[in-house]
């Protein structure tokens, strides 16, 4: 089984150095050649990481981020925490954002959930589970959104 770990400062620039090793471990580790797959891995990571960054850590550069990725039989297991204070949500539908265009809250998780990942917010540590043969952003992707 396929792992993947870092631990970085909190800056974006760091996010972005995580996300080209994460990108990679993905298409040579775990073999994902299908692009639309890969971009959905990497956009629901990657906004993990910058709330992380950003929310959790409030960019205090010297707080770390920890990331932790397995990927088994088609399945992905990941695991972001941060150095905040965190937050908690009891269900993943009170991740849903607004339905109205200026809803401020959750949208990243909101997204992340319609494209196939099931989430957990653990104070200040999020894990994210799919399998990615059902990752995508199909018809129903837009349902909930006015």
């Amino acid at each position: 089984m396929p792992v993947f770990r870092i631990a970085t400062e909190s800056t974006f620039q760091h996010v972005d150095l995580a996300m080209a090793l994460i990108s990679e471990f993905f298409t040579t580790e775990c073999c994902i050649t299908d692009k639309n797959r890969l971009f959905i891995i990497c956009f629901a990571l990657r906004e993990l990481l910058n709330n992380a960054v950003e929310h959790g850590n409030r960019m205090e550069r010297k707080k770390k981020v920890k990331c932790f990725i397995s990927f088994d039989c088609g399945s992905i297991e990941a695991r972001i925490a941060d150095e905040g204070e965190g937050f908690c949500i009891r269900e993943p539908e009170e991740a849903q954002c607004s339905k109205e265009l200026d809803g401020l809250r959750h949208r990243g998780l909101y997204l992340i959930m319609k494209l196939g990942f099931d989430i957990k917010v653990n104070c200040s540590e999020v894990t994210v589970k799919a399998d990615i043969s059902k990752l995508g952003y199909g018809r129903d992707f837009y349902e909930g959104v006015n």
